[in-house]
């Protein structure tokens, strides 16, 4: 999953296929820059969320600084490094386009984006950014004041992630503070705990647990 912090100015994130692209059309291209026609491209917009299943195509472009998590993976198959070159070997990096292809879902068409809350709150507010993974969930929590949680509810470690302002995890016998741009992990045991978050602004903090 990937969760758009910040982008520049006509910053695209790639994600899935067209529905009107085919298998073929996708193989015959591979080897051009008319590939990227047949993906599904969106505008970097900050606060959109992107899920991303298992086989199916998907590339972040220039300009975007993004939160991502994912259940445990050391796979990636590139099929295009969209024509660059290592400035020091002067070789492309090595493609894996037999392997990507075969695990590759080409009946996968569905929207990948999640589109983020855009309307102003007075109050705390919780958005779920998936609802369909097996592996973890995640909320978009937008706070403007102290938030109440507690691990036993989910049976799970919580991973707070602060991203436009600092936060303060506390208890009753711990506090720890927490730079926006950075997360922390919360023991699943840990029990009952509150977010503290600075007051007059609203405060994103991306909540993951398994």
């Amino acid at each position: 999953m990937w969760y758009l912090i910040d982008t520049d100015a006509h910053s695209k994130i790639y994600a899935g296929l067209k529905s009107s692209a085919t298998k073929q059309q996708f193989l015959d291209l591979l080897y051009s820059p008319d590939v990227e026609n047949l993906l599904q491209t969106f505008d970097g917009i900050p606060g959109d969320a992107y899920f991303i299943n298992a086989g199916r195509i998907h590339s972040i472009g220039a300009g975007n600084l993004l939160l991502e998590i994912q259940s445990n993976s050391d796979t990636t198959y590139r099929v295009t490094d969209w024509g660059r070159i290592d400035p020091v070997t002067g070789k492309m990096r090595p493609l894996h386009i037999k392997e990507a292809t075969l695990c590759m879902d080409f009946m996968d068409r569905t929207a990948s984006r999640v589109s983020g809350a855009t309307n102003i709150t007075d109050h705390n507010r919780k958005y779920p950014l998936t609802n369909r993974c097996l592996n973890f969930h995640c909320d978009d929590l937008k706070l403007v004041e102290p938030w109440r949680d507690n691990t036993e509810t989910t049976r799970s470690c919580h991973i707070l992630t602060a991203v436009n302002a600092p936060i303060a995890v506390e208890n009753d016998h711990f506090r720890t503070e927490v730079p926006f741009g950075h997360s922390v992990l919360i023991p699943a045991c840990f029990g009952s705990y509150s977010i503290v978050v600075v007051p007059g602004i609203t405060t994103t903090v991306i909540k993951t647990t398994l």
